[in-house]
C-alpha cells in the first residue's frame, strides 16, 4: 500500500467532497421547504418571525390577519431563498410584521430550521 493510503478511500472522499460541492450549489433548495415550514407554523400561531405573540382580537380572541399570509411565497435558487409578499401584513388598525426588515438576520427559529435541514443534508452525505 502506498503512502496515499487506499485508492478506494481516496474515491469516496472524492465523492464526498463532490456532494458538499454540489449542496453549496443548491442550499436554498433544501434551506427553503424547512424555512416556509417553520414561518407558516409561526403564522398560523400568531407569532412572528422572531416568534413574538400577535394580539389576539378584542372581539372573539382570534388571530387576526393569518388569511394574509397565505399570499406569501417561498422559492428558491441556487443559493437564494426568497419570500415574496407583504413583509408587513396591515388591514385598517391591525399591523402584523410577517417576515424580517430587509438586511436584517434571519430570525433565530427560521434561522434554526435551516440549519436543521442543512445539518441533516451534510450528516447523509456522511
Amino acid at each position: 500500500m502506498s503512502k496515499l493510503g487506499d485508492p478506494t478511500d481516496l474515491d469516496a472522499a472524492m465523492a464526498k467532497l463532490e456532494q458538499l460541492e454540489e449542496l453549496g450549489r443548491t442550499l436554498a433548495v433544501v434551506a427553503a421547504p424547512a424555512l416556509e415550514a417553520v414561518a407558516r407554523a409561526q403564522w398560523a400561531a400568531g407569532r412572528g418571525p422572531s416568534n413574538t405573540t400577535w394580539a389576539r382580537t378584542k372581539v372573539g380572541g382570534r388571530i387576526a390577519l393569518t388569511a394574509l399570509t397565505e399570499k406569501i411565497t417561498v422559492t428558491a435558487s441556487g443559493n437564494i431563498v426568497r419570500l415574496s409578499g407583504s413583509t408587513i401584513l396591515d388591514v385598517h388598525i391591525r399591523r402584523r410584521r410577517a417576515m424580517p426588515e430587509d438586511g436584517s438576520p434571519l430570525p433565530r427559529p427560521w434561522r434554526e430550521a435551516v440549519e436543521k435541514a442543512l445539518q441533516k443534508r451534510v450528516d447523509a452525505i456522511g
